[in-house]
């Protein structure tokens, strides 16, 4: 596993972050595989179009949001990232301060880095 591989992944995924925090549903589209599954901490699952409806929408909106730790495997053309993160969630009820673990896999496709699915669950202790 190539250093400039596991670069490269973290550069998508700092750009993920970026692009949340301005609700950029644009990028997002581009980051995001066509089949992308977003599972929620609250125990339900976006597809691709709910969940950038929603941020596009005002249904959520992030920011302060930052991997704490990450763990990057790579096989082939499959990277999965596991780790640590904290994030702000401005619903339109109430703020919510995110303080998850997290399991996120990318594929390399059209010669970039794209997420297909992210997991994350609050983070215990």
């Amino acid at each position: 596993m190539s250093g400039k591989t596991v670069a490269a992944l973290l550069t998508a995924d700092d750009a993920r972050y970026a692009a949340l925090a301005v609700s950029d549903t644009d990028t997002l589209d581009r980051l995001f595989t066509d089949d992308y599954s977003y599972t929620h901490n609250a125990g339900f699952t976006d597809t691709k179009s709910a969940y950038l409806s929603r941020i596009g929408g005002g249904g959520v909106r992030y920011s302060d949001g930052h991997r704490v730790t990450a763990d990057v495997r790579i096989h082939g053309n499959t990277g999965i990232m596991t780790g640590h993160m904290r994030m702000l969630a401005h619903l339109p009820e109430t703020t919510v301060q995110l303080d998850n673990i997290f399991l996120a896999v990318w594929l390399f496709e059209e010669r970039r880095w794209r997420l297909a699915a992210w997991s994350s669950t609050t983070r215990g202790g």
